[in-house]
């Protein structure tokens, strides 16, 4: 799983995380009732420092992001305002 994960926002979401090895990772953002807005298939990404970008309108509010792998499932909470 990631060892870390900041969000940036830059006219889109942009989510960074960095990873201790090779791992095969899928992500979602999710509103706050935990619909899905978008999805990022399952890819491999390699160790070190990676990140996901999307540009989806959506309205001010809270979000998560789920980054899932075979080993676990972290969630890291997003902002938009």
């Amino acid at each position: 799983p990631p060892e870390k994960i900041s969000v940036r926002r830059v006219d889109q979401f942009r989510f960074d995380f960095t990873l201790k090895q090779d791992t095969p990772l899928r992500a979602q953002l999710l509103n706050i009732q935990g619909q899905s807005l978008a999805e990022w298939p399952e890819a491999n990404y390699a160790a070190g420092e990676n990140a996901l970008a999307w540009q989806g309108q959506i309205p001010a509010g809270v979000y998560w992001l789920k980054i899932s792998s075979k080993e676990s499932v972290i969630f890291q909470k997003a902002l938009r305002y």
